[in-house]
C-alpha cells in the first residue's frame, strides 16, 4: 500500500471514530430519566432498597 493511501485510511478512521463518539455524547444526554427507589421489607424484617433507572430516550448508549 502506498504512503498517502495509508495515510488517507488511517483519517477516515480516525474522523469515523471521533465523528461517533461526539454523536454518543450529544444523543445521550439524560434529559428525561429519572431514578425511582423503591422500599421493601423481605420475610427476616429487613429493609431491602431498589433502585431502578428509567429512562425515555431515543438512544440509550
Amino acid at each position: 500500500m502506498n504512503k498517502p493511501k495509508f495515510i488517507m485510511v488511517i483519517s477516515g478512521i480516525v474522523i469515523l471514530t471521533i465523528s461517533t463518539l461526539i454523536f454518543i455524547r450529544l444523543n445521550n444526554d439524560h434529559k428525561e430519566c429519572s431514578t425511582e427507589t423503591i422500599f421493601s421489607k423481605n420475610n427476616n424484617g429487613d429493609v431491602i432498597k431498589v433502585k431502578k433507572h428509567i429512562c425515555k430516550e431515543k438512544y440509550s448508549f
